[in-house]
């Protein structure tokens, strides 16, 4: 008996040795994979290695490591053609996060914010795993899809096979969120603190950063979408309706992003980011606002202009007045200056004929002495 349990604690050791990764997708090293005659045993000495885990927190953590196993084997395969031995390491990645979804709702905590605290932990995996699930399938379709030695029916098969592991994925993602969710409840209920609030202090504390970041621009009838979550940054063009208002093309965007994450659009809802709008019709406003501007500036410059030639109209009007009165003035004075000629003239004609007129009387008079 002792020597039988020494064999298979021999043998477990063996298949469970997996400290190279994969450089491109960060995964362990498959290991026996499906293809082997001895992957059965591999099976059943993580099974039984499970099974003896009594730790409901530890058989978390030891699941997820499986799953991560089953998705290297799976990406093996795949680069191998060998999409038959890939549907069944699909199909034990299906079962192991089954049961781990089953699971997230028994986290051992004395009180509420340390059972946040420790589903803050299991997310952080989670989340890294799905990152994972993304990394291989944006692998394999770079390099199946270039090498091309795949016919239409496999090509589906392999797709069907990536959205599975990436539906499960999702699945045990928002399982995960839910729980957090009903805790953050009972946390506000028991203390009366928000909930938020206290899981924003412990992922302060457990160094958990937020590097998501959702940057949307709405554009003539076109949203222009970067996407970075869990380091998996994504770009892409969604065709918006433009009789829509704001809040449903925000919702049909924050739905399409959740589709491409497999996240919820609670959860894309969170996550911050800018939404820009610059549709046709304020373009179009900008433009007739621009060109009142400028007509505005045009007609001021017309106006200063007129004003000016105004102010010379009036100028010269001036000057023309000033002259004619300048005219006037030097005819009046030509005029004085005949009527002042005539007057002298006049006077010295008074005084020629007072002079004839005494002339004539001596001469009457010389003439009556002659007499």
């Amino acid at each position: 008996m002792k020597k039988t349990i020494g064999i298979l604690m021999f043998v477990f050791l063996l298949f469970s040795v997996s400290a190279i990764t994969d450089n491109e997708t960060n995964l362990t090293n498959p290991g026996t994979t499906p293809d082997s005659a001895l992957y059965f045993l591999d099976l059943a000495m993580e099974n039984l290695g499970l099974a003896l885990t009594i730790d409901n927190d530890a058989r978390i953590e030891k699941e997820l490591e499986m799953a991560e196993e089953r998705l290297s084997e799976a990406k093996e395969m795949a680069l191998e053609n060998n999409l038959e031995d890939m549907a069944k390491a699909e199909e034990k990645h299906d079962k192991i996060l089954t049961k781990l979804k089953s699971e997230l709702g028994n986290v051992n905590a004395n009180n509420s914010t340390e059972e946040l605290k420790k589903q803050l932990k299991i997310e952080q995996k989670i989340n890294a795993h799905d990152v994972k699930v993304k990394n291989v399938k944006n692998e394999l379709k770079l390099k199946i899809e270039v090498s091309g030695n795949l016919t239409n029916e496999q090509q589906q098969l392999l797709d069907s096979l990536i959205a599975s592991f990436e539906n499960k994925a999702g699945e045990v993602e928002i399982e995960i969120n839910n729980e957090k969710g009903a805790t953050k409840l009972k946390i506000t209920n028991e203390t009366g603190e928000d909930g938020e609030d206290i899981e924003d202090d412990l992922r302060e504390e457990l160094e958990i950063e937020d590097d998501n970041e959702i940057e949307i621009e709405v554009e003539k009838g076109i949203a222009k979408v970067k996407v970075e979550i869990n380091d998996i940054k994504q770009e892409f063009e969604l065709k918006i309706d433009s009789n829509q208002s704001e809040y449903q093309i925000r919702e049909q965007v924050m739905n399409e992003i959740a589709n491409k994450y497999s996240i919820s659009v609670q959860e894309v809802k969170k996550i911050k980011g800018e939404f820009e709008i610059e549709d046709e019709e304020n373009e179009d406003e900008e433009d007739e606002d621009e060109e009142d501007e400028e007509k505005g500036i045009s007609d001021s410059v017309n106006g200063q202009e007129d004003e000016e030639d105004e102010e010379k109209g009036t100028s010269n009007s001036s000057d023309y007045r000033g002259s004619q009165e300048d005219e006037e003035d030097e005819e009046k004075r030509t005029s004085n200056s005949s009527d002042y000629q005539g007057s002298q003239e006049d006077e010295e004609d008074e005084e020629k004929g007072t002079s004839d007129s005494v002339n004539d009387q001596g001469s009457q008079d010389s003439k009556s002495d002659e007499e």
